[in-house]
């Protein structure tokens, strides 16, 4: 497997492979997971760091995969995959006893656990 088809494949069951800062391989996600992906990121390791920074001009810009004010491991935070679309990101929230709001994460602009 390429290291743009391992990328590809763990992106499926939910993880997002970037670099840290300081240049290696971060994966984000449930740590179950993480867990069945991690041998398969180290085996291919300088594969994937060679992809994940090769750009035209240089290094690829890292960007964060979550705004900072979000934890990826909130119990309310959930991705939700839509038929023909990518994974989307969001947060539960309860609105009353009986009733719950999901919103897209790239909608938000603060965390509501936070406001309370």
């Amino acid at each position: 497997m390429t290291a743009a088809g391992i990328i590809q494949a763990a992106k499926a069951e939910g993880l997002i492979v970037t670099l840290s800062p300081g240049g290696s391989i971060k994966a984000i996600g449930e740590q179950s997971a993480v867990n069945r992906w991690r041998p398969t990121l180290k085996e291919h390791k300088a594969e994937i760091i060679n992809l994940l920074t090769r750009q035209p001009g240089g290094m690829q810009p890292t960007r964060p995969a979550f705004p900072e004010w979000c934890n990826p491991h909130c119990e309310s935070f959930h991705r939700l995959e839509l038929p023909g679309l990518d994974m989307v990101q969001g947060c539960y929230q309860e609105t009353n006893s009986t009733h719950w709001r999901w919103s897209r994460l790239d909608k938000m602009k603060n965390c509501p656990n936070k406001e309370q």
